[in-house]
């Protein structure tokens, strides 16, 4: 495959040097998904079980969370290494700045004095290659390319380029027939307002787009490696004639692909239309993510459907009536590994345009299909649930207010949730853990949790949170 070989000298001659690339899109305020950052030993946290890859940089771990009995995928990174890596917290920051049912979370950080431990969700249903078992099934892969340009539509449209789509880089949480596709792998990804060339060494070539090589590109880079990856779904190669390394970025380069191999040609007429339309060479020609979801051919996976009536029911009366007991419940969502199968399926249904947040608007259309009208108390039901104040609500939010809390709070997941010595949670370690709370919420937390020598039962914490949900 001469997998080692550089790029063509005549290529290499015609590429201008990399340089800093401004992009003219409209900026969105990134969502304040609140990431916990522990201090100490990883032992004290996780067990770890095994290795599971590793880098340059470190190892990612498979571990179990010895609280919540979570299983979590670890990154651990050496200190001494990772200061020389700037790119790798930029890398973090762009994940912990997300929050989309189809790109990996980021729980936890951690650090002791010689490593950062990542605390990822463990996904181990196999990559987007091996769900597809058969070429030409475009029900199928139409779905998935749906929820993967949703989930790229809403990173470009808070400022980010991810650079490295491939099938080895969306991944499944489960081998469930229903599983999310989640992307993966954005140690190349970039900030859209300032793009630096990261480099075909690090790149997965045969996704890459013209512009990558010409080193003068933007967010529609995304778009072609997506083509790339329909097109070998679809036809069962890659849209390249070639297969020497060299000759298929000769190819890139110019746009040359393979629309005459007989599995192409016998795809329905829409899904060559699709594919062809995202390998425009100029990129200005090229569907964005945006046009992308208006294509028919991603029809074939969004029949429209009524939301669910006692859902939006649950959405409309839920609250969180102190500040206590709504950082108390984010911290037990982000322990328990609820189910969310329905709650993603619901928040697609809300998500009409999927830019991957919640509007006002959309809460409206949602209740209008069920016969509500929720137009004069949309402002309370959007401050009830809009816990990061940014005007829209996230994945989290929409979660957070549709678990089913009257079951989930129990005494149990409450311990999985925190540190407890003999059925109690001491006041201080609540306090030095949420101490974003002013002392007179404290006190009045006091009160109504009868807290005595400075620790709350787990009943009595469950019986206050109850009390203040809903």
């Amino acid at each position: 495959m001469g997998c080692n070989k550089s790029v063509p000298e005549e290529i290499v001659r015609s590429i201008p040097e990399p340089d800093i690339v401004q992009v003219h899109m409209p900026k969105r305020q990134k969502t304040n998904r609140v990431v916990a950052k522990e201090v100490g030993s990883i032992n004290d946290h996780f067990k770890i079980l095994k290795a599971i890859g590793t880098n340059s940089l470190g190892t990612m771990l498979y571990a179990q969370d010895i609280q919540s009995e979570t299983f979590r995928a670890i990154r651990e990174l050496n200190k001494n290494l990772a200061k020389n890596s700037a790119h790798l917290f930029e890398e973090l920051e762009i994940i912990m700045s997300m929050d989309h049912p189809n790109i990996v979370k980021i729980y936890q950080t951690i650090e002791t004095s010689k490593n950062y431990y990542i605390v990822f969700e463990y996904l181990d249903g196999g990559n987007l290659r091996s769900k597809v078992k058969r070429p030409g099934n475009e029900m199928l892969v139409s779905k998935y390319a749906h929820d993967i340009i949703a989930a790229i539509k809403y990173m470009h449209l808070l400022g980010f380029i991810h650079c490295d789509l491939s099938p080895e880089h969306i991944l499944f949480s489960t081998n469930d027939h229903d599983a999310e596709p989640k992307i993966v792998h954005f140690s190349n990804a970039q900030k859209i307002y300032d793009v630096q060339h990261p480099g075909t060494k690090n790149l997965s070539y045969v996704y890459m787009s013209p512009e990558i090589l010409k080193k003068n590109f933007n967010e529609k880079t995304d778009m072609w490696s997506i083509g790339v990856i329909v097109y070998e779904l679809l036809v069962g190669k890659h849209p390249y004639i070639s297969k020497d390394r060299n000759d298929i970025m000769k190819e890139i380069y110019k746009g040359e692909l393979d629309f005459n191999n007989q599995n192409f040609t016998s795809l329905s007429f829409s899904a060559q239309d699709f594919i062809k339309k995202l390998f425009q060479i100029n990129p200005e020609e090229r569907l964005s993510a945006k046009d992308a979801l208006l294509h028919p051919w991603l029809s074939l996976a969004t029949k429209e459907c009524y939301v669910n009536y006692e859902a939006l029911m649950r959405l409309r009366s839920f609250r969180m009536r102190t500040n206590i007991c709504r950082e108390i419940i984010k911290e037990v969502n982000s322990k328990i590994d609820f189910k969310e199968h329905d709650i993603i399926s619901l928040f697609k249904q809300l998500d009409s345009d999927c830019d991957g947040t919640v509007c006002s608007e959309e809460i409206v259309k949602a209740f209008a299909q069920v016969g509500v009208d929720a137009s004069l108390e949309i402002d309370t039901i959007m401050t009830n649930l809009d816990i990061d104040l940014s005007g829209s609500l996230d994945f989290t939010e929409i979660k957070i207010a549709l678990v089913e809390w009257e079951t989930e709070m129990t005494k149990k997941n409450l311990a999985k949730a925190f540190k407890t010595e003999e059925g109690m949670i001491s006041l201080e370690y609540l306090k030095h853990k949420f101490n974003v709370i002013l002392p007179h919420e404290w006190n009045e937390f006091g009160k109504k949790a009868k807290v005595e020598n400075g620790f709350v039962t787990l009943g009595n914490l469950k019986t206050y949170l109850k009390s203040n949900i809903g």
